[in-house]
């Protein structure tokens, strides 16, 4: 190959190989699938014979096959709290009967690529009173949950092992002055946690000064409690108009932890604007400098994707009409900021979702419509991908043509590049009634 062909080859922006035929599917499927490492695709559902059913969709196949929750009858009531499933394709479901005479927290697991066993396990370790319940499912399958009580500081955590009984960590509190974790825990390697949070202090003087921090925490192997929090990054701000630094702030940035303990942060700096920045920190030290690219995020919709292996991807929306998406990969180069809403696609774009493999190929999906957010008319759903070594091609329908109202895509991706889009379609009739249907894509990543 000539040295002009080769610099043509690469100049080729990747996209995604041709998408499968939409699949619709049930109309009580969740819009929120996992895909495992083999492209076996799994949502939850409810049928006939099981009021809680997992859907398996091979690689493939477009026939699902149905896992029920054992225990769980026809006109029986059951609470799911949690569902998950981990790469290998262990399943576990976690919820409770609320309308039972003694309620307690059950769980229902599964080994890999199979349906739910038999047994199921009851929880004691999980208090009748608590709150905020949440579970979470490690990669190497242990099982965590956190809860409040009330008129008690902190959180509580017990931990274990996907298929047994649970234990109690212990209660664990945030940093002092915290405002908030700044987003949910992220297993790392061991399925350690890692915690991030935020915290606002007032200083004084005149205008209105404080000063944020951020704060990160990694917890002992298997799901146990985080070990002694540590500064990631500072800024002191005004809260007054007219100071250099006023309205500066670390609210609006998204994390991205990867196996290793390393992190990446994107966001917004700035009330008024002032750039995309981007800074990352490697395992056990605090954030570098910044580097601030020109965007304008609105920080409500900024979403962030990792692949456990130091890449990352971020997409947002600029001036309720464009959204733009930029990828940090594992060296440390940066490609973007790329504007994915061309001039030739439905003027307005809003809602993306984000996704990216083991390789480093990232995908968006959006929805594109010709009349501004918030008023009700045909839409697309389009997807945009970007190769290892590439920058994002140009966007592709994957709803077909805007003549109904196509919308909340979830995008999913395993290390292999083997992608799922689901997304809602709500058809108007002429005589004023509505239909809603909910489809799935598949297609791969190329290289």
């Amino acid at each position: 190959m000539s040295l002009s062909a080769a610099l043509l080859a690469l100049s080729v922006p990747a996209t995604a190989s041709a998408w499968d035929r939409p699949l619709r599917l049930s109309e009580s499927a969740t819009t929120a699938p996992f895909i495992d490492r083999k492209g076996t695709i799994r949502l939850r559902q409810r049928t006939l014979r099981h009021p809680i059913d997992i859907g398996v969709l091979r690689w493939g196949k477009r026939r699902f096959r149905h896992c029920g929750v054992p225990g769980v009858k026809p006109g029986t009531v059951f609470y799911p709290f949690a569902w998950e499933v981990t790469a290998a394709g262990r399943m576990l479901l976690f919820g409770s009967n609320p309308n039972a005479k003694h309620p307690h927290f059950t769980t229902a697991s599964s080994a890999p690529g199979r349906c739910f066993r038999r047994r199921t396990v009851v929880q004691n370790a999980l208090p009748r009173r608590a709150r905020s319940l949440g579970m979470d499912l490690g990669p190497l399958g242990t099982m965590v949950v956190q809860w409040t009580i009330a008129d008690k500081p902190g959180a509580f955590m017990a931990s274990g092992a996907l298929g047994g009984s649970l234990r109690r960590r212990g209660r664990y509190l945030p940093p002092h002055r915290t405002v908030g974790p700044t987003t949910s825990h992220t297993f790392v390697g061991g399925d350690r946690l890692s915690w991030t949070w935020l915290s606002k202090t007032p200083l004084p003087g005149e205008g209105g000064p404080y000063r944020e921090t951020v704060w990160g925490a990694v917890g002992a192997p298997r799901g146990g409690l985080p070990g002694k929090a540590r500064k990631l990054a500072q800024v002191v701000g005004h809260t007054e108009v007219g100071y250099a630094d006023s309205g500066v702030t670390l609210e609006n940035m998204q994390y991205v932890s990867h196996a290793d303990g390393s992190q990446v942060a994107a966001g917004g700096t700035s009330d008024s604007g002032g750039g995309l920045t981007v800074m990352a920190r490697r395992p056990g030290r605090p954030f570098g400098r910044g580097r601030v690219y020109p965007a304008t995020p609105t920080s409500t919709t900024l979403v962030a994707a990792g692949n456990g292996r130091g890449d990352s991807v971020f997409a947002w929306e600029e001036n309720y009409q464009d959204v733009y998406a930029l990828v940090r990969r594992r060296n440390g180069k940066v490609v973007g900021p790329t504007l994915l809403s061309a001039d030739r696609d439905p003027k307005y774009a809003q809602d993306p979702v984000v996704a990216i493999d083991g390789a480093g190929r990232a995908i968006v999906a959006y929805v594109a419509q010709d009349l501004e957010q918030g008023q009700l008319t045909g839409s697309q759903v389009r997807v945009a991908v970007s190769g290892r070594r590439r920058g994002f091609g140009p966007s592709t329908a994957v709803s077909g043509p805007p003549n109904a109202r196509n919308w909340y895509p979830r995008v999913i991706v395993n290390a292999r590049g083997q992608a799922a889009v689901s997304f809602i379609r709500d058809t108007e009739h002429p005589d004023g009634s509505n239909t809603r249907e909910k489809f799935l894509r598949r297609g791969r990543l190329r290289r």
